[in-house]
């Protein structure tokens, strides 16, 4: 697991993945950076081993901690550096008049990533007899690996998964047809020597998130409304899961069944009735999509020597990995049909 968690810290319910420590349960910007962010990233000279000793490698930099010196990345060096603490400065505004509130926030692999949770408590709405909770999630890097970015994401707190609503930005095309271009839930900003003066503007541009959820409960009623059959399902979970001539031949031969194969069966099976919590609005797109998330965050296969790691590798899945492309895959299909 390449992602372990180094400091996680969380407010109110414990989390999904039973990672952390509990926070306060009024947790401001301050606590985070006290109990998780207390720690910068340096930038130190690099050099290399030339013909004559060693020389410098005035193109590069590398980025280590501050509290343990440990080594964070090397990069070129027009790469810019958003602390952690200062990332937060995106989410302080809307934390600090009552908009939002922190959930949760972490360093994962020996602090080379961050990410940071706040909730937007007066945006929670209702599909389907459930509730719906509209998040913020903060995500960046010091390895070069994460552009600095918010997600707009919600939660399904029926069966607690993780939803990230990735209403794409680009148009999706079904049939080669395409279809009508969604609204993005996520603003970016790539680490370049200009990135801290770029801040401000994200700040601002963080108050469409409850503009986002307003579109999103309309895109979430438009899924509710529209039946759809198991045939359907088996179709999308063919797309989604997709099966090569050669495991089909395997199968046929031996009966021995691909991953792929017991992903279709079982995400159709979800949406039969077999959900952890009563399907919302059974029969429907909206269920559809309910059991690919659950299917994401609690079925699909991990591996981890330990219980803890297991369960740092299905939240790294389903926050940065594939998990989160299935889910857009399945909530862009299911919305452009």
């Amino acid at each position: 697991m390449a992602h372990m968690i180094d400091r996680m810290m969380y407010a109110g319910e414990e989390p999904w993945h039973g990672l952390g420590r509990r926070l306060p349960e009024t947790c401001d910007s301050e606590t985070l950076r006290n109990l998780v962010f207390d720690w910068h990233a340096q930038e130190r000279a690099v050099s290399y081993q030339g013909a004559d000793g060693d020389e410098p490698a005035d193109d590069y930099k590398a980025l280590v901690r501050s509290d343990n010196g440990k080594l964070l990345c090397v990069a070129p060096k027009t790469y810019g550096v958003v602390q952690y603490a200062d990332a937060l400065a995106l989410l302080d505004a809307a934390s600090a008049s009552g908009v939002t509130k922190y959930i949760t926030a972490a360093t994962l692999d020996e602090g080379r990533r961050a990410f940071a949770l706040a909730a937007i408590p007066s945006a929670t709405f209702d599909v389907a007899g459930s509730e719906v909770k509209p998040y913020l999630l903060l995500s960046t890097s010091h390895d070069a690996s994460l552009a600095l970015r918010v997600h707009f994401t919600g939660v399904y707190v029926v069966c607690n998964n993780t939803l990230t609503a990735a209403l794409g930005g680009a148009g999706v095309s079904v049939g080669g047809r395409a279809q009508t271009r969604h609204i993005p839930n996520v603003i970016m900003l790539k680490h370049t020597s200009k990135v801290s003066d770029r801040l401000a503007i994200v700040t601002r541009l963080v108050e469409q998130a409850t503009s986002y959820f307003g579109a999103f409960h309309e895109r979430a009623l438009q899924l509710v409304n529209q039946r759809y059959a198991t045939s359907e399902m088996r179709d999308l979970a063919r797309v989604l899961f997709p099966i090569s001539d050669k495991q089909e031949a395997d199968r046929r031969q031996y009966g021995v069944e691909s991953a792929s194969h017991k992903a279709q069966a079982t995400v159709v099976r979800l949406f039969d009735g077999a959900q952890r919590a009563a399907a919302p609005a059974p029969g429907t797109r909206w269920a559809a999509f309910n059991a690919v998330t659950e299917f994401v965050d609690h079925h699909a296969r991990r591996t981890g020597a330990t219980p803890a790691a297991l369960a740092e590798h299905r939240f790294d899945a389903t926050i940065f990995g594939a998990g989160a492309k299935v889910r857009q895959t399945a909530l862009d299909l299911l919305l452009a049909a």
